[in-house]
């Protein structure tokens, strides 16, 4: 089993590390732009240094922006391979994956009002490929989504 779930989340770990690469390039970007800003506007190279150092420091806009993208784009990978090592236990256990229930789970809110519509529906695979999975920016809570897809049946 555990060389089946390796091989399935090499696809995950691979669009994962191209998505930080990404989010780096923007992050640079981003520093690159304010420091031009801000030399247009006569601040001293000393005190941008300064400024980058107090904002990182900080969790500023720069660098807490850049904090919070990591963070979200680590919790979605986590999110992502739990659900693909679900799915091989359930193929191991021979479970039926075909017809999946929306469950919500852990929010001290409650689901958002997208996801409440769909607690306990019960719907082919390939429907909830069709209107939104859980976590994927369909709805109101976007990728914060803590619901979960469970092949029907194994929540009673």
């Amino acid at each position: 089993m555990s060389e089946q779930i390796e091989f399935d989340l090499q696809p995950l770990f691979a669009g994962l590390s191209i998505t930080l690469e990404e989010e780096m390039g923007l992050f640079a970007h981003r520093i690159d732009v304010e420091i031009r800003r801000m030399r247009r506007m006569g601040v001293s190279d000393k005190a941008i240094y300064e400024m980058l150092l107090l904002d990182a420091k900080e969790g500023g806009r720069l660098f807490g922006q850049f904090n919070n993208s990591i963070k979200g784009h680590l919790y979605n990978g986590i999110q992502d391979a739990s659900v693909i090592g679900e799915y091989d236990i359930y193929q191991e256990e021979g479970i039926d994956t075909d017809m999946r229930e929306w469950i919500v789970q852990g929010s001290d809110t409650g689901p958002c009002p997208n996801c409440a519509v769909r607690t306990g529906m019960v719907l082919p695979y390939a429907d909830w490929i069709e209107i939104g999975l859980p976590g994927t920016g369909w709805s109101v809570c976007k990728g914060a989504c803590l619901c979960r897809l469970i092949p029907a049946g194994l929540s009673e």
